[in-house]
């Protein structure tokens, strides 16, 4: 019976641990990612977001590749194409205005990028 009790407690605490640690998915408006942003994280970089769903990003010195993005609640895609591979940024937006776009890589919470629109 005292086993009984002590597994319903633990399952108990653990589903509230999970229903406290979850955050509500932001949805972020597609209209205001549509654009040029700047960040001098990466070196200095120009990502230009199309509003049919490609983009071209580029480095100080005007080099560039570009890409197709999908933009879902907060998760920011980008697929890159080329010399027959595809390599993806998953990125997850922390904050998306008229002016300043904050995300973190989604394998690298650590790993922070603010842009600011051109």
């Amino acid at each position: 019976m005292k086993r009984t009790y002590l597994y319903l407690a633990v399952l108990l605490i653990a589903a509230s641990v999970s229903i406290i640690g979850c955050q509500p998915v932001q949805n972020f408006d597609r209209e205001n990612l549509v654009g040029t942003w700047y960040t001098s994280d990466d070196g200095g970089m120009y990502y230009t977001f199309y509003e049919n769903g490609t983009g071209r990003s580029e480095n100080s010195a005007q080099q560039g590749r570009n890409f197709t993005w999908t933009l879902d609640g907060e998760s920011l895609v980008l697929r890159y194409e080329g010399q027959g591979a595809i390599a993806y940024k998953d990125l997850v937006i922390t904050t998306l205005n008229a002016t300043a776009l904050k995300c973190y890589y989604a394998q690298d919470p650590a790993d922070k990028l603010s842009f600011v629109k051109q």
